[in-house]
């Protein structure tokens, strides 16, 4: 894609997210400067950014908007689970690296997180799709993370239906 057609596809995609906004509030929780910058340059109206779970905890967070949480995984004080946990009613979108180890991300989509998006792809307008997708009510998830989880679910059924463990489910049930 070239960078006039970048810069347009994110043009319509701040609209987009600017239309809805109004009942939202955003922050943002990363010790990671990029990622703070990243939001904070597409998402015109974030609201909060914090460097730590704690002091994202000790903001005014918002009781009658919603809040929209962008996060990391890599607080020193806590990842993004106690995020999760600690704050309920937030809607949580995860941003994180290719390279994550394949148990802590279907971990992290268990728990409840509303979005999984993938860091390196943050800039090329799936950042602000998922905020798109979140904030319409739909869960996200970056395609290259999806894939990662489809066959972690592909290899757990087969795992299950290998002859041992049909036995070993038989003999418990």
């Amino acid at each position: 894609m070239n960078p006039e057609d970048l810069r347009q596809q994110i043009h319509q995609l701040q609209r987009a997210v600017a239309e809805l906004q109004q009942d939202w509030c955003i922050a943002v929780c990363s010790g990671d400067e990029r990622l703070i910058g990243i939001v904070s340059l597409l998402l015109e109206d974030c609201d909060w950014a914090a460097r730590s779970s704690a002091e994202l905890l000790a903001l005014p967070l918002p009781q009658q908007k919603n809040l929209l949480l962008i996060c990391d995984d890599e607080l020193a004080d806590g990842g993004a689970l106690e995020l999760i946990e600690r704050l309920p009613e937030a809607t949580v979108l995860v941003c994180l690296d290719a390279a994550i180890p394949q148990e802590r991300l279907a971990q992290l989509w268990r728990s409840g997180a509303d979005g999984l998006c993938c860091l390196q792809h943050c800039g090329q307008g799936r950042l602000l799709q998922a905020v798109l997708m979140l904030m319409r009510g739909l869960q996200s998830i970056d395609p290259l993370l999806g894939e990662r989880l489809r066959e972690r679910s592909e290899e757990h059924t087969s795992e299950l239906q290998s002859p041992c463990n049909l036995v070993c489910r038989l003999l418990l049930e």
